[in-house]
């Protein structure tokens, strides 16, 4: 689920998770997972996230490094199942999972205005304010993570406008539609889940065992737990090298290595 500041959606949020049974992820648990993969502090990963990182910061913070940990900190949830993923605009990364139900609660700015000047008491310029640069951030780090704009429509199963739809009555819908068959798990859903897990953990491993540069010219599809390697890399004691690290992967079946050396190009 995307919300919009003021929009009210942690509150459907809240009611979806209680009729569902479901435990509600927000940024701030995902925040603290990436921090300690990437030996930095909650803070600044925080910041960073936000759009308010410091200049030293913004070089500090490999954005390919968040971007990998990032994908598979959400597909880890994904594969684990029963959870509502509030934020982070994950919605673009689970969007072609069949049983993954995208949703974005959205609302007029009048409206949100009005929710943030009530709930923190500031007046109407200061809560424009907030709620612009809220939007702000966002959407650079959906960009910088995704590659996707947040507010497209076609990046969600549904969308609920809470000015005229109450929370109780957005709530239903979302709980409705969740338990649709057209959202029902199945084995295949559950394979893609699986398979695009092991992609981002493979992309994951790479860049964190001295494979920086390959990371970039080395790739991996996975169906049905069979990993297809393919793309460059310079000599085949590197490509062997990243094959022995993908063996040690859980849930990969099979490789088929089609990388390439690198230098042949160059001497070519």
């Amino acid at each position: 689920m995307t919300r919009e500041m003021g929009s009210l959606g942690k509150d459907v949020a809240l009611v979806v998770a209680e009729r569902l049974g479901l435990e509600i992820v927000h940024n701030e648990l995902v925040e603290h997972d990436l921090a300690h993969r990437m030996h930095l502090g909650e803070s600044e990963v925080h910041r960073f996230l936000e759009g308010e990182e410091r200049l030293m910061e913004r070089w500090k913070i490999d954005r390919r490094r968040l971007s990998y940990f990032t994908r598979q900190e959400i597909l880890e949830l994904a594969a684990e199942g029963n959870v509502l993923i509030r934020g982070w605009a994950s919605t673009r990364l689970l969007r072609p999972i069949p049983h993954v139900l995208c949703v974005r609660v959205c609302a007029p700015m009048e409206m949100r205005v009005a929710e943030i000047m009530q709930r923190i008491g500031i007046e109407k310029e200061a809560a424009r304010r907030e709620i612009d640069s809220s939007d702000a951030a966002h959407e650079r780090t959906v960009l910088r993570i995704f590659k996707s704009d947040w507010r497209d429509p076609l990046n969600y199963d549904l969308v609920v406008n809470t000015e005229h739809v109450p929370i109780e009555v957005g709530a239903e819908l979302i709980v409705q539609a969740s338990q649709a068959p057209a959202f029902a798990k199945t084995e295949a859903s559950t394979a893609i889940v699986q398979d695009k897990l092991l992609e981002a953990r493979i992309s994951s491993s790479l860049v964190s065992n001295n494979f920086e540069d390959a990371s970039r010219h080395v790739y991996a599809s996975v169906s049905s737990g069979i990993v297809r390697l393919y793309g460059s890399a310079h000599g085949n004691d590197t490509a062997l090298s990243i094959e022995r690290l993908v063996q040690g992967i859980h849930g990969v079946r099979g490789i088929e290595n089609e990388i390439v050396d690198a230098r042949r190009f160059a001497r070519s």
